[in-house]
């Protein structure tokens, strides 16, 4: 799978009228009550799709790790707290595959179009479908993105990660790839994407296939990979150095979607090896190497 372009779209919390300006940037067409989570998918996809020749057939894959969390909220407080029937339109926007299908329609594709979701490796297993979609040759060309809004519960928020809300820099996220099968013109290319039942699997895979990687290699991991973790992953790979997109996004909300489209976006030559997981030790290992 050949990268053709990429795009990061990461901001501070926005409101909906906010984003419809952005939105206002990339297309002229006029989405009506649209929610958040759309919006930034629109954004993200239509950044990816500038200036780009994308065919009709293009297939969407989005991957999301917690959906439309404003809606969501809204209709379970209006269920449990209010004690009565949601809105409809909160209520039909809490489907996050709605904005796979708004992307579709604003770029005027017909071609598969999936939203996959999978606890901390969501961006991972969208490009595991991806993948096995062109070497069926089902798919020629296809945009891949990972989108999530910043937690809109502070409550929530707590209660997961265990941190004050106000320790944590929150954002908007919309990151997305345009990947075709053809290799001229790419700017990169997904050298392998495998999952390992755990870690020792992965490192053994690592250690017999690492000589292989293209140099200048470096070495990056999803928020889930732990400090001593990370060490044990160095050794094995001994990278010339370390890409950490968590830290220079500045959020625990980035996800792999974030650091595969920065690393392209900087043009820079060499492999980027990527490890993640999700909290059941299942292990992803993603292989980018620049053209």
């Amino acid at each position: 799978m050949f990268i053709h372009n990429a795009s990061a779209f990461l901001s501070a919390p926005l409101d909906v009228k906010a984003l419809k300006e952005e939105l206002k940037r990339h297309t002229d067409i006029y989405f009506r009550r649209v929610n958040k989570f759309v919006l930034l998918a629109l954004i993200g996809a239509h950044r990816c799709a500038r200036d780009q020749r994308i065919r009709p057939e293009t297939a969407v894959y989005l991957a999301t790790e917690h959906g439309n969390l404003g809606d969501t909220e809204s209709v379970l407080f209006q269920i449990y707290r209010q004690h009565c029937l949601p809105m409809p339109y909160n209520f039909i926007n809490t489907m996050a595959n709605t904005a796979s299908f708004y992307v579709a329609q604003g770029l005027n594709l017909n071609g598969r179009n999936l939203s996959v979701s999978s606890q901390n490796l969501s961006f991972e297993r969208a490009l595991e479908l991806l993948k096995a979609d062109m070497d069926l040759g089902a798919v020629q060309s296809a945009l891949a993105g990972s989108v999530d809004e910043a937690t809109a519960s502070e409550s929530r928020f707590q209660e997961k990660s265990g941190l004050a809300m106000d320790l944590v820099k929150q954002v908007d996220r919309s990151c997305w790839l345009h990947l075709k099968c053809e290799r001229e013109g790419a700017l990169g290319e997904v050298k392998t994407i495998r999952s390992f039942r755990g870690k020792r699997d992965g490192l053994n895979w690592l250690k017999a296939n690492g000589r292989e990687f293209i140099r200048p290699a470096v070495l990056s991991f999803g928020i889930a990979v732990g400090p001593e973790e990370r060490e044990a992953w160095k050794k094995a790979v001994r990278p010339d150095g370390e890409f950490d997109y968590v830290r220079e996004c500045g959020s625990l909300n980035a996800t792999t979607a974030c650091g595969v489209a920065t690393f392209i976006g900087r043009r820079q030559a060499g492999h980027l090896i990527h490890v993640n997981k999700n909290f059941q030790d299942r292990y992803v290992i993603l292989q980018v190497q620049c053209c």
